[in-house]
């Protein structure tokens, strides 16, 4: 078949095996905080083909090695409340940078100029969730059933566990900013439920003024909290609540005189924990949300549960500003039997408490999760199922970058309702106590614990955990837990590593040279990593292969054709990378180097494939994306089973039906 296959078939001595250890991905540390202008002209351009028409719209950009787009938010600097510093601002990007979660359009890089900032983040598909369902109804509103509900706001609301522990809030929730993951609701076509992104989060409070604050439309104010919109519009501090959540009579302010000092719910009080909320809870090393910061976002998310469930915002009919402004913060949400006949009374109470005037009475958004209507059972597991994957952790952990990668690649492609991720989806549930949808160090040590075997076999459980933390987030996602988990039969099997090969081969010659597993290193572990993370994870892929005597690039193969038995740079064929991926340590390597020649000169010579692999499996790829495919974070692993467009009949027949109680509080019959 020519000079080259000839040399790669002669070629018989075997690549230098990297010595087992814990290969720890080299990204697990600090990120780079606010970068300057000039380092975002050079690495994105805009995808957009209309201008820019404001300091404050979100445009699509895309950056230029990868071809991956993304979503870039500018942030005017006039914009960014008074009192908060460039040193708080910084500390707060430098948190919000490392927020993953599948229910997050993940922050990758944040940039600055003189008049705004830019934030890098994963890019989300239109329409925003309501419009979605309101264009899959029959009568045009975005009113989905009780069970559909639970799990759009069970989403959302593992979205924000994950943002209040590490003190960040949204403080600008409103519809706009609930996306989906996929064109077709990120797995509709698959039976799966609609995946929702929360995008903005991290803006309000800190870089922009909550939604109160603001003199913006009538629109914005229907999703402002009450206590965001007492000082603004007047000088007297709000009412105290009663134990109910009900606005107390006026003139009185928890005993004292309407006329004395503003209270601990007055807007001053309230923007001063807001301009501050993230840069001290950081500084003090709570790492949490202050005060109760959070239920500001808890107040915005309760008006959009009644969209879902009624069809409606209960604020819709007040068109004066005035009059909406002393309807949220004095009266608050009207409930009419009418209008929540059908909907179930446990999710009444869930949506009750979230629109309490009072915001210490309202719930966190980690007690929400545990009432009965967004409560999911357990995930349970049988330990031997735990120990299983646990092991071949501890067995993947051992391999080089490169065979991690390939392991990567291998997991990305299995099939959805494949045998492995259905177990890592059983064990991930167990081990996920806080059910936020990503197991953090206790969660992941504890679950080790279980497997006092495999503790003899490991010097340090923290650097398992770093290594199966490829994106340095100090959690880990479903993906990274079922690739770091994936059984060596899986792996090592030939159809598999095929496919592998296949991705790893971008222009289809049948061979693979160092550029092409950078690029897709790039695509498969960079497409939500900063720049610097991304250059220094492939430098060491880069350093490991050329190490073995793989050849950069093409032009290096033919620049070093000198003979037929001395070959300094050679590219990878199929043959050498099912090697490369099944080759295990020293064990069998000798029988192993001799099955790959023979089996490279059989197909090259015979044009027989003694793998049966290559004929077989000619199928279009789940992995590698598209080009010009936009980044995308981790599936979500906590949902009940079915779509949330399909119906349900069976379950609307036992659902509990029950008429709102009447204002009194007596349930009417």
């Amino acid at each position: 078949m020519g000079v080259q296959t000839a040399k790669l078939c002669c070629h018989v001595e075997p690549l230098r095996q990297p010595r087992p250890t814990i290969a720890v991905a080299p990204i697990a540390g600090p990120r780079l905080g606010v970068q300057d202008v000039e380092v975002f002209e050079v690495r994105y351009v805009d995808a957009d083909d209309s201008p820019r028409a404001s300091p404050n719209r979100i445009s699509n950009v895309r950056n230029r090695a990868t071809g991956v787009h993304y979503a870039c938010q500018r942030i005017s600097k006039v914009d960014i409340p008074p009192g908060v510093t460039p040193h708080k601002i910084a500390k707060h990007l430098s948190v919000l940078v490392e927020l993953e979660h599948p229910h997050l359009c993940k922050v990758v890089e944040c940039f600055e100029s003189e008049s705004e900032y830019m934030l890098i983040s994963e890019k989300a598909y239109a329409p925003p969730l309501l419009d979605f369902l309101a264009q899959k109804s029959q009568d045009g509103t975005a009113k989905v059933g009780d069970r559909e509900a639970a799990e759009i706001l069970r989403q959302v609301l593992t979205a924000l566990v994950h943002c209040h522990k590490r003190g960040i809030v949204h403080g600008r929730l409103e519809p706009s900013c609930l996306l989906l993951a996929g064109p077709d609701g990120g797995g509709q076509k698959h039976g799966r439920p609609v995946q929702v992104k929360v995008s903005g989060i991290g803006l309000g409070c800190v870089l922009q003024p909550p939604l109160g604050s603001l003199d913006g439309a009538t629109e914005v104010l229907r999703f402002a909290c009450p206590e965001a919109l007492w000082e603004p519009y007047s000088a007297e501090p709000p009412p105290a609540p009663a134990a109910d959540g009900r606005a107390a009579p006026s003139g009185s302010v928890r005993g004292k005189s309407s006329k004395g000092s503003p209270s601990l719910h007055s807007a001053s009080a309230f923007m001063g924990a807001s301009v501050m909320g993230t840069a001290l809870a950081l500084e003090d090393g709570e790492g949490e949300v202050a005060g109760v910061l959070d239920r500001l976002d808890i107040w915005a998310l309760g008006l959009l549960t009644v969209q879902l469930l009624i069809g409606f915002n209960p604020f819709a009919s007040f068109t004066k500003r005035e009059d909406l402004i002393h309807q949220i913060r004095s009266i608050g949400v009207k409930y009419d039997p009418l209008d929540w006949k059908n909907v179930r009374q446990d999710a009444i109470e869930v949506v009750q408490s979230m629109l309490k005037l009072s915001a210490p009475l309202r719930p966190t958004a980690s007690e929400l999760l545990r009432m009965p209507w967004l409560r999911l059972e357990r995930g349970t597991a049988p330990w031997p199922l735990v120990h299983g994957l646990y092991r071949h952790a501890v067995i993947n952990s051992k391999e080089g970058q490169f065979k991690k990668l390939i392991v990567r690649v291998v997991a990305e492609q299995l099939a959805r309702d494949h045998t492995h991720l259905l177990d890592v989806s059983k064990v991930f549930t167990t081990l996920d106590k806080d059910r936020d949808g990503l197991l953090d160090f206790d969660e992941f040590r504890e679950g080790l614990k279980h497997c006092p075997d495999l503790e003899a076999h490991l010097f340090d459980v923290v650097s398992l955990f770093e290594a199966i933390d490829r994106d340095g987030s100090r959690h880990l996602n479903l993906q990274e837990f079922a690739a770091a988990t994936l059984p060596p039969i899986v792996s090592r099997n030939a159809a598999n590593v095929w496919k592998a090969f296949r991705a790893f081969d971008l222009d289809q010659d049948g061979y693979i040279t160092v550029e092409e597993v950078v690029q897709v290193t790039h695509m498969l572990e960079g497409s939500l990593l900063a720049a610097e993370q991304i250059q220094e994870l492939s430098a060491v892929v880069q350093r490991e292969l050329e190490g073995l005597g793989v050849a950069r690039s093409r032009r290096d193969v033919a620049a070093d054709e000198v003979g037929c038995w001395v070959q300094k740079h050679r590219p990878i064929d199929f043959e050498e990378f099912h090697f490369l991926a099944t080759a295990r340590e020293q064990k069998g390597l000798c029988g192993k180097i001799v099955m790959k020649t023979v089996y490279r000169f059989v197909n090259t010579h015979l044009e027989f494939d003694a793998y049966g692999v290559r004929e077989e499996n000619k199928d279009a790829l789940l992995w590698p994306p598209k080009l010009d495919e936009v980044a995308r974070t981790s599936r979500s692993v906590h949902h009940v089973r079915g779509g949330l467009m399909e119906e349900h009949k069976k379950h609307d027949k036992t659902k509990a039906k029950k008429k709102l109680p009447s204002p009194s509080g007596d349930q009417q019959k």
